[in-house]
């Protein structure tokens, strides 16, 4: 069995930068310059709104970014910039819908974007769909980037297709791939697609010194969304059962995206956490939660809230890999410690965490009966709240609370 002893060698090498994160935390705190309109207030807002969202103030960057779409000129480069960075912060901040709305809006004119931007665009868009479940429309978009490809191949110059038409492409096949992935969950389609998508990026960055030097995308950009599939390909082998090739790929992520932004960087902290949830799924819960350490290191480092969801969550995840090495006191302390952060959130929002199943099972075992009990009935509530009590998830948690009565029952023998 491979160890991660590389892993980490080369990510204890990389020290953070106390000046890069002082500058992010000056432009996130920095105040409209005076009298400033149009493009330059848009501008601004659009730089504090990158600086907070480095920071993990995901809420606050959009608002940012909301203002400096209300101020930008359109159509124009800067306009369709500020337009993805508002549908991709949404996404990751669990907004799909609010995503929709910014990528169905017939006043920013993505129609009349550059072939690139508006493959990406439609790309971004379809995977929203799939998230809100709607498959039709998504099948329909695809075969729009289809037209939208094919037109763009017709119609573009030599140099242009040579210099674009690999990122044309690659764009269609991340969104075949999210398709087979996300919806109809053929992992061996989308394998294929995400391993010909991250063919596509490759000969993209080749080209990318040829581009104009105002290109909407820079190279760190195209090396992340490289990364971004690499990991998707090892998701798609680890749904086949495939554990070791799995690994390669989610190795390839994290080191792709250590040599794209550094070690101190949110991506980072993902393809890290990512490459931890994979190694727990193959049994090797100390490696993993050594590598959910260094990313909760990284998030804290970098500036992100203690109670931001991505330094939440890989707290839970920690907790749960202690759990599962039977260190269960050790994993009672650290879902204590997440209740006390997140005791300010909405009901909903906590309820994700509080009504995990490792949690509950943590409770039972360290002789909290009463409160994995309340913590088992509220799973019911919330996944009805979500999803309603004739959807599947929403009905299935009566079966979560009846698994609560019998280990309640277990517990006090």
């Amino acid at each position: 069995m491979r160890s991660i002893a590389d892993i980490t060698a080369i990510l204890d090498q990389q020290k953070p930068d106390p000046n890069l994160i002082a500058r992010r935390q000056r432009a996130a705190a920095a105040e409209p310059p005076a009298n400033a309109t149009g493009n330059d207030l848009a501008q601004f807002y659009f730089q504090r709104a990158q600086a907070r969202a480095d920071l993990g103030r995901a809420a606050e960057a959009i608002a940012d970014a909301d203002r400096a779409a209300e101020n930008v000129a359109r159509p124009a480069r800067l306009a369709y910039i500020i337009d993805q960075f508002i549908v991709g912060q949404n996404v990751v901040n669990g907004e799909a819908i609010k995503s929709l709305r910014v990528l169905t809006d017939p006043a920013r004119s993505f129609a009349a974007a550059p072939v690139n931007i508006r493959l990406s665009m439609l790309r971004q868009a379809g995977r929203v769909l799939i998230i809100q479940g709607d498959l039709a429309a998504a099948e329909a978009n695809l075969k729009t980037m289809e037209t939208v490809l094919a037109e763009a191949r017709s119609t573009a110059s030599a140099e242009n297709l040579e210099l674009f038409g690999s990122q044309w492409q690659a764009n269609l096949d991340y969104a075949r791939a999210n398709y087979f992935y996300f919806a109809s969950r053929d992992w061996k389609e989308a394998e294929a697609a995400f391993a010909k998508a991250e063919s596509g990026f490759q000969e993209t960055v080749k080209q990318h010194p040829r581009w104009p030097a105002n290109a909407v995308q820079s190279l760190s950009t195209l090396q992340l969304v490289i990364a971004q599939l690499a990991a998707f390909q090892g998701w798609t082998k680890l749904e086949q059962g495939r554990l070791t090739e799995a690994e390669v790929d989610a190795r390839r992520a994290l080191l792709g995206t250590v040599s794209a932004v550094g070690k101190y960087h949110s991506a980072t902290a993902h393809t890290c956490r990512a490459l931890a949830i994979l190694l727990g799924d193959q049994g090797r819960h100390e490696e993993a939660e050594k590598l959910l350490r260094v990313t909760i290191d990284i998030l804290r480092t970098v500036g992100f809230p203690e109670d931001s969801d991505p330094l939440v969550i890989a707290s839970a995840d920690v907790a749960n890999q202690l759990r599962l090495q039977g260190r269960w006191s050790e994993a009672a302390a650290m879902y204590a410690e997440i209740d006390t952060v997140i005791k300010d959130w909405p009901p909903l929002r906590a309820g994700r965490l509080q009504t995990d199943v490792g949690r509950i099972l943590t409770l039972y075992k360290t002789g909290n009966v009463a409160a994995g009990l309340a913590a088992s009935a509220s799973s019911v509530e919330t996944q009805r709240a979500r999803f309603g009590t004739d959807n599947f998830y929403g009905s299935s948690g009566n079966r979560v609370g009846d698994w609560g009565d019998h280990r309640a029952r277990k517990a006090c023998g």
